[in-house]
């Protein structure tokens, strides 16, 4: 067996969940996660009794999506989305979207299914509060990405990082290795300014994890780029995830998993607000919703599924990662908005704001400190 077969053949979901009651429980996880909990949600079809353990297991691992059509079209949309113009694809988004949350067995932006369960696990079984996870006693963390799909995209990166740097803070801009031309000056400008770089796929085309075959060659090429241009971190294009083969590499961190996700590519999410391990990378969830469904799908060009949700993860000391394009948000009231959440959280003594590259590394070596 190989060292990549062995890899493989060595993660399975329920490590996972046991490192995450590690994280939360500590020494008391094993006792936490066989913690009994009764629960309605209709994730659990209704009413159900399971252990802290198992309630994890079928909602970090997205389980609850099982028999549920998931990235299955994607191939065929980037083949034909040349065709339509862009006007029919957000319509036919949104139709899509507005469908599958009505079938979505979890609350939308946020659903605190696992929070609670957390809650009451301490609560009733007399373990420890929730532990202090970030540095410079913060009571959370915020990360600020972008994800750079098209070649306009990446000639607007430059109005956001203006937009971040007269706020005070840095972001990660992550590029498609061959979808443009990649201008390797900007990349080399952006880290000189404090900004960080992190691989976004190759194509972006929906195919990265069509079969093992491209997946290898794909994934192999992202990381001799990154071993060349010291990138720490990836995010599989149109979230599409297979945890069983990222969770194998090398990265230092990976950021393909959505919270919350009711339409896109590939529904689910992991309603989790904190990173965790994943085999042998630090996952780091988004967290708060995308610009491109909040703006272009639902058409609510505001802040306050922004700052609602940002409001929950900090009461419960988790992780904001934003996510925006700047394929979409670079002018105008869109920009505004960004720097005017940008300010808000800037301002909020509460937060560490952080490169991912940075949380990843903290989280590391936390988990080496309470080994």
């Amino acid at each position: 067996m190989s060292d990549r077969e062995r890899d493989l053949a060595a993660f399975s979901w329920e490590e996972t969940i046991r490192g995450i009651l590690r994280d939360q429980f500590g020494p008391a996880a094993e006792g936490a996660g066989r913690h009994s909990l009764e629960l309605e949600h209709p994730a659990l079809g209704g009413r159900a009794r399971l252990t802290l353990a198992e309630l994890l297991l079928r909602v970090v691992s997205e389980s609850y999506m099982a028999g549920r059509a998931r990235g299955r079209l994607v191939p065929l949309y980037y083949r034909v989305k040349k065709l339509v113009p862009r006007p029919v694809q957000l319509a036919l988004q949104g139709g899509q979207f507005r469908r599958a949350r009505a079938d979505f067995p979890f609350a939308f932006p946020f659903d605190p299914i696992l929070l609670q369960a957390l809650a009451r696990a301490r609560r009733e079984g007399g373990f420890s509060p929730r532990p202090a996870f970030w540095p410079e006693n913060r009571q959370a963390a915020l990360i600020v990405t972008h994800d750079v799909d098209t070649g306009p995209g990446q000639t607007r990166v430059h109005r956001l990082t203006r937009v971040e740097e007269e706020v005070g803070l840095r972001a990660a801009y992550n590029f498609v290795l061959r979808r443009y031309p990649l201008d390797e000056s900007l990349l080399r400008d952006l880290k000189s300014r404090g900004h960080e770089v992190g691989c976004h796929g190759l194509l972006h085309d929906g195919k990265l994890f069509e079969n093992p075959e491209v997946y290898r060659t794909r994934m192999d090429l992202l990381l001799e780029f990154a071993r060349r241009h010291d990138v720490a971190g990836f995010r599989a294009p149109s979230l599409l995830r297979r945890a069983e083969w990222l969770a194998r590499e090398p990265w230092l961190y990976d950021s393909s998993f959505p919270l919350n996700e009711p339409g896109g590519p590939q529904p689910g999410g992991i309603h989790y607000p904190y990173p965790f391990r994943l085999g042998r990378l630090i996952e780091l969830p988004i967290t708060l919703p995308q610009d491109h469904l909040l703006w272009n799908v639902l058409r609510q060009e505001n802040l306050d599924a922004w700052i609602g949700t940002a409001e929950r993860l900090i009461e419960e000391g988790g992780l904001l990662v934003l996510l925006t394009h700047p394929d979409y948000t670079y002018e105008g009231r869109r920009l505004d908005l960004y720097r005017r959440f940008l300010e808000r959280c800037r301002a909020d003594a509460r937060l560490w704001i952080a490169l991912p590259r940075e949380v990843a590394a903290w989280w590391r070596q936390r988990e080496s400190d309470h080994a």
